[in-house]
């Protein structure tokens, strides 16, 4: 009896460490549109399926930095987020029970994150047939594209998002990425600066 007690314990403390981020630096997915806070105010909205690093804990809070289409700081709730080893879990349960867009590119995001990029690819894909003028899907197609240097295709992504919101520093740090790793130095600086010049808090673009 006693033996079965601890063993239930074990179980559940391994599913609470799974279930919730331990330390900063880890990563999580947010498995619903999560809302970010600071103080009282409420900053932004993190739509599903973004990666994030948390940077701090306070009880049930994460402290995160997001880069949507300006870098924003704030808590969210760990109700909201998993670690990213569980969300393609999550995401794909969602999946069979809401096919949308929205899931598709959320549980393409993940599978980008986790390096299985033809997969991603295969989400996004489809995401971009059912809604052609979805930019986050062509983003994201884009990063899976440069994973697997397929550069010109990421190029063409990139392109296709700007082509539908022209002022997308994402867009512009992914051309900056892709020209960088095809030693387009120029280029490259070039895109940057513009991704700054859109979103001056992103680090990313000073990296």
């Amino acid at each position: 009896m006693l033996k079965s007690v601890w063993l239930s314990l074990a179980l559940f403390a391994g599913f609470v460490t799974q279930a919730f981020a331990q330390q900063a630096g880890d990563r999580i997915a947010t498995i619903t549109a999560a809302t970010l806070h600071s103080g009282a105010e409420t900053v932004g909205t993190i739509p599903k399926g973004n990666i994030l690093t948390v940077r701090k804990i306070d009880g049930p809070l994460y402290l995160v930095n997001w880069s949507g289409r300006q870098t924003l700081e704030g808590w969210v709730n760990r109700s909201e987020v998993v670690p990213i080893e569980r969300a393609l879990e999550v995401l794909s349960a969602d999946l069979k029970r809401e096919p949308t867009v929205a899931t598709l590119v959320a549980r393409g995001t993940v599978l980008n994150a986790l390096g299985e990029f033809d997969k991603a690819i295969a989400d996004f894909t489809e995401a971009l047939r059912r809604d052609p003028k979805d930019v986050t899907a062509y983003l994201r197609r884009g990063r899976a594209w440069a994973s697997q240097k397929e550069f010109a295709k990421a190029v063409a992504d990139y392109k296709a998002a700007l082509g539908i919101d022209a002022a997308h520093p994402i867009a512009y740090l992914g051309l900056g990425w892709v020209a960088q790793s095809v030693r387009e130095f120029d280029r490259a600086i070039e895109c940057f600066q513009k991704a700054v010049s859109l979103d001056p808090k992103n680090a990313t673009a000073f990296a």
